[in-house]
This record gives C-alpha cells, sequence and structure tokens, in this order.
C-alpha cells in the first residue's frame, strides 16, 4: 500500500511538471482576441517590436559611445558586441510568448480615452483591464530575467551599466515614436526619469541613477539623430 502511495505521488509529480503552465500563458491563455479593422494585427504588431528592439540597439550603442567620451575610466572597458548582445534581448518574451502578441495587439497605441471606451466590450468577452495591466507586469519580470541571466557573470558595477544604456534607449525610443504606450501619455524620457527618481521607484541602476536625465538629455538635444534614428 505505502508502495501504491508513493509511485502515485511520484506519478502526480510527473503529470504535473508536464502540463505545467507558465504565469504568462496561465493569465493570458483566455485573453480574448477581438476581431476590429481598427485593432492592431498580430503581424504589425510584431513587425512594430522587431523595429523597437532594433532602435533600442541603435540608440545603445549610441549612448555607449557618449558615455564612453564622457566616463572614459568607466565605460572604455565596456564592449560594444557585449552591449549589442544584450540590447537584441531588450523585449524578446513579448515576442516568444505564445499568444502574447495577439493579446497585447489589441491594445497597443491606444489612448486611455481609447481603452476606456473598448473597455465595456473587453469585459463582455471576458477579458479585463487589469489582466492587460498584469500581464505586462508579467512580461516585464521575464524580460528582466532574460537580461540578468546574460549579465549574471558580470560585476555588479557593470550590470548598472548596461542597464542604465537599456533604460535610457528604451525610454528615448518610445519617446520618439509612439504618442501612448498602452493608455499611457507618453512624456521626453528626460521628464520620466526626474519623476520615478524623484519617487524612488529605480532601485536597479546604483550610482548610475543619477546619469539617467543627464544622458536623455544629451540625446533630446540631437533632435535630427534622434528623429532619423
Amino acid at each position: 500500500m505505502r508502495y501504491f502511495k508513493i509511485n502515485t505521488i511520484i506519478l502526480l509529480i510527473v503529470l504535473f511538471g508536464i502540463f505545467e503552465i507558465t504565469p504568462i500563458e496561465a493569465k493570458t491563455k483566455n485573453l480574448t482576441v477581438i476581431k476590429d479593422s481598427s485593432i492592431l494585427s498580430k503581424s504589425n504588431f510584431i513587425q512594430k517590436m522587431r523595429e523597437h528592439i532594433k532602435r533600442v540597439e541603435r540608440f545603445g550603442l549610441e549612448i555607449l559611445k557618449e558615455l564612453k567620451a564622457r566616463y572614459p575610466s568607466e565605460y572604455l572597458a565596456i564592449s560594444e558586441d557585449d552591449v549589442r548582445n544584450y540590447l537584441q534581448l531588450h523585449d524578446k518574451t513579448k515576442l516568444d510568448q505564445g499568444n502574447i502578441a495577439d493579446a497585447l495587439s489589441q491594445f497597443y497605441g491606444l489612448t486611455r480615452e481609447e481603452l476606456m471606451k473598448r473597455s465595456s466590450r473587453l469585459v463582455q468577452n471576458g477579458t479585463r483591464l487589469d489582466d492587460l495591466q498584469y500581464t505586462i507586469k508579467l512580461l516585464n519580470k521575464a524580460d528582466r530575467e532574460v537580461g540578468e541571466n546574460f549579465l549574471k557573470e558580470k560585476t555588479d558595477a557593470t550590470k548598472e551599466k548596461f542597464r542604465l544604456i537599456e533604460k535610457v534607449a528604451d525610454c528615448l525610443d518610445t519617446a520618439t515614436h509612439r504618442t501612448h504606450e498602452f493608455a499611457h501619455v507618453v512624456v521626453k524620457a528626460s521628464e520620466y526619469f526626474s519623476k520615478q527618481i524623484s519617487q524612488g521607484i529605480i532601485d536597479d541602476l546604483g550610482t548610475q541613477t543619477s546619469r539617467l536625465v543627464e544622458i536623455a538629455q544629451i540625446f533630446e538635444e540631437k533632435t535630427l539623430f534622434v528623429e532619423t534614428i
């Protein structure tokens, strides 16, 4: 009898492992994809995300050059290839996780007013706004884990430099190429960072935190460069 119980437990563990659903999949598997010509298609969403990732990479490499010029003792040792490979992982989970692109595409680029107008339809179709918000949080967490895995062999000080480059590149691109980011009005990167710093939200950059606004402003002043990247 004891043998039977032990083997039953083992079998259940194995079955659970086989059919385990990741948190992101579990949260998005019931998200309804609304058929509406005004909603960005999955393929267009994926294309926009790929373009965003490419621009973040290009922004990041320019930011690295600026940091090397301004703070050579800290940044000259950082490899351009390393930064490029790291930035290519940015937002990758939005493209790799099952039906995430379907789930997110219907909200992409909407203003808060448009999202609210659509909310009654979403509720009727079994999708709630907090599902979207929670899904984005899970995706961002997954993205961070991918990035941290890439940086795991580096010192804490070096990790902070890589995160600084990615954060500024991401926000510069968002501020340059979008007016709304999932119903949030997009502001200048420097303004966004100032607010986050004053609220004590940024906690993963260490001494590099103070450089967020400075570097963002440098590139915001390079209007021609920012608009053509």
